[in-house]
């Protein structure tokens, strides 16, 4: 729930009739009995874990990438509270070679987006945070 406009915000893999993939729907009156429909974000096979988070009208869902091979984190950006995503399955950068990425976590405070994931190797996991301005029109 937005604590700025209480619009209600949810994302979550599913295995659709449509197909397997991650999916959001929003809730923008409390009154209403039922959210809007449900949008596909990206198919694929593998069930994935997906972060959301969401200030105003800057919405950002961040995802294990169900197509990935190496576990890829995925970011969706939207500065229209969910009706349209500016940024489609835009992949964060984890160079080759590096250990793969999961458990994604994502914030908005203060003007930045924060978006953290766990990265597994032999030594151990560790965690990863990257964290950029967000500029809205």
């Amino acid at each position: 729930v937005d604590s700025v406009n209480g619009y209600v915000h949810v994302a979550w893999w599913s295995q659709a009739v449509e197909g397997p993939g991650l999916f959001y729907a929003h809730l923008m009156d409390p009154r209403a009995s039922a959210f809007e429909p449900a949008t596909a974000l990206v198919y694929g096979e593998v069930a994935a874990r997906v972060a959301i988070a969401s200030r105003g009208d800057t919405l950002a869902i961040a995802y294990e990438d169900p197509n990935s091979q190496r576990g890829k984190i995925a970011l969706h950006v939207s500065l229209t509270a969910g009706h349209v995503f500016e940024q489609v399955a835009r992949l964060v950068r984890v160079n080759p070679g590096q250990q793969p990425a999961s458990d994604p976590r994502v914030a908005l405070g203060g003007g930045r987006l924060w978006l953290a994931w766990k990265e597994t190797s032999p030594r151990g996991d560790a965690f990863v945070v990257r964290g950029a301005r967000v500029v809205t029109r």
